[in-house]
């Protein structure tokens, strides 16, 4: 499998990186629950967890990036809804990918972005 570093969804175009520290993934609200994040242009997902939680973030945040982008999805889960319908809907997804051998493992590990966060004081 190669982990991909753009991908195009709904006609925007989101850079993925892929990081080795958690505190990367969130940076603008320091938080470290999060292994993955989306915003306007781009994807962080916590690279040094298993493969398969790698590929199931990603897809989470593909998801995401899709429901922001589409009106309708929005809309249809303002309930509240939208983390844990999110969570199920990429862990299926990711278990569909396997079960079909569309993904297989061992893969290559996802290319590690370097960047460089700036310390809190």
């Amino acid at each position: 499998m190669k982990f991909p570093i753009e991908i195009r969804i709904r006609g925007y175009d989101y850079h993925i990186e892929y990081v080795e520290s958690r505190r990367e993934v969130d940076v603008d609200f320091e938080s470290d629950i999060f292994i993955g994040t989306v915003n306007d242009n781009t994807i962080r997902i916590f690279a040094t967890k298993p493969l398969l939680t790698i590929v199931d973030t990603l897809i989470h945040e593909i998801l995401h990036a899709i429901f922001t982008r589409n009106k309708m999805l929005k809309t249809a889960l303002r309930s509240g809804m939208e983390e844990p319908f999110i969570t199920t809907l990429a862990d299926e997804i990711a278990l569909i990918l396997l079960n079909n051998k569309l993904v297989e493992f061992p893969a290559e590990g996802p290319p590690i972005t370097t960047r460089i966060v700036p310390e809190s004081d």
